[in-house]
């Protein structure tokens, strides 16, 4: 069952790696230790930052701790 604070937390991610541009996904991945090959397009690297992005934004405590 999803939350709306989750769920916004999800749009978020989302929003955030779509208005990187390519360069920039792939840096960002970099900087976080992902090694990039020839086989990972685009689209794939993508998800991967957002998973990630996502996955910062839900480990930050919420106003109540």
């Amino acid at each position: 069952m999803s939350h709306p604070v989750n769920d916004q937390i999800v749009d978020n991610a989302i929003d955030t790696v779509a208005n990187m541009d390519d360069a920039r996904v792939v840096a960002n991945l970099v900087d976080r230790g992902v090694v990039i090959n020839e086989y990972l397009d685009g689209d794939t690297l993508r998800d991967m930052l957002t998973d990630m992005v996502c996955d910062d934004l839900m480990a930050r405590p919420g106003p109540h701790g």
